[in-house]
């Protein structure tokens, strides 16, 4: 494939939907859960026949109250903060309505809830400032004619594509069908960071073990041919991997659902960004510096 050759293509397409997900994250803030924002969280199991009109009219007393179906005959109820005589409440609201058990209850302080949304961001920041500084060690030895440490910032432009997509998706989500971020959504985005930059490093060690055999040779053809050596061995990994991911969306938990789906979303962009977004864009910036 001519990859590096058609690198405006590719870096064209990474672009457009790297601008599509920002504006669907400001047109559709995230829908934080209450990890984030505090509250209160109950899975519910019902008798036949009960309804989610049924229990957003039996809860309607109890304040800003969502239900979201979760299978056949299951429901997730959110709330706003409850105290030991507010849950007691809601269990004897729900118990009149139908439900035969609360499967789990969570709750969560306003307070917690931020420290929670602050350390998961610090987390991602964190990671990805590791991986330039990684990758800029790795390869100090191949400083020529691209520096280290420019490999290392290409991976976290790639990672950022591969983080804006499923937060962009996850976005649209939240706003119609009331999918929230949790900390297992901030556990698939840390996931996919280490399953992109996998893909990553292994296009960028072939390049360097090319650039060792040749170092005076185009950069450009140098890269195309690191790229095409290392293609099929990322697809395979990653249909192979995305096989189990659809068999555990598929037939996994309900709780586990767009977690699955969140890492779905990040493997796919994050095989693209490895082979069509990483190497074209070392390229480019090594030729725009040469014309400089």
């Amino acid at each position: 494939m001519n990859i590096i050759t058609n690198k405006k293509i590719y870096l064209s397409i990474a672009m457009a939907l790297m601008a599509t997900s920002v504006v669907l994250l400001f047109v559709y803030p995230l829908n934080f859960g209450i990890d984030f924002t505090g509250g209160a969280l109950a899975e519910v199991a019902v008798a036949e026949g009960v309804t989610r009109q049924n229990l957003e009219v039996a809860t309607g007393a109890m304040g800003e109250v969502s239900v979201r179906a979760t299978g056949l005959d299951r429901f997730v109820i959110k709330t706003g903060p409850l105290d030991d005589e507010k849950r007691q409440e809601l269990s004897d609201t729900l118990a009149t309505v139908g439900v035969t058990e609360i499967l789990r209850f969570t709750s969560i302080g306003p307070t917690i809830g931020a420290e929670l949304k602050r350390g998961g961001m610090y987390a991602v920041v964190a990671v990805a400032m590791l991986i330039v500084l990684y990758i800029a060690f790795v390869f100090r030895k191949v400083s020529k004619p691209v520096q280290s440490w420019k490999y290392g910032v290409v991976a976290v432009v790639a990672l950022l594509h591969d983080l804006l997509i499923p937060l962009g998706v996850f976005a649209v989500l939240g706003s119609f069908t009331g999918v929230v971020i949790d900390s297992l959504f901030i556990t698939a985005l840390l996931a996919i960071l280490g399953l992109s930059v996998n893909d990553t490093i292994v296009v960028f060690d072939r390049i360097r073990e090319n650039l060792e055999k040749k170092p005076n040779g185009d950069f450009a053809i140098t890269v195309e041919r690191s790229v095409n050596e290392t293609l099929m061995r990322s697809l395979n990994t990653s249909i192979t991997t995305l096989l189990v991911l659809l068999a555990l969306f598929i037939l996994g938990p309900e709780s586990t659902r767009y977690f699955v789906f969140a890492l779905m979303l990040g493997l796919i962009a994050g095989t693209y960004s490895s082979l069509f977004v990483a190497a074209p864009l070392l390229v480019l910036w090594q030729e725009r510096a040469r014309e400089r």
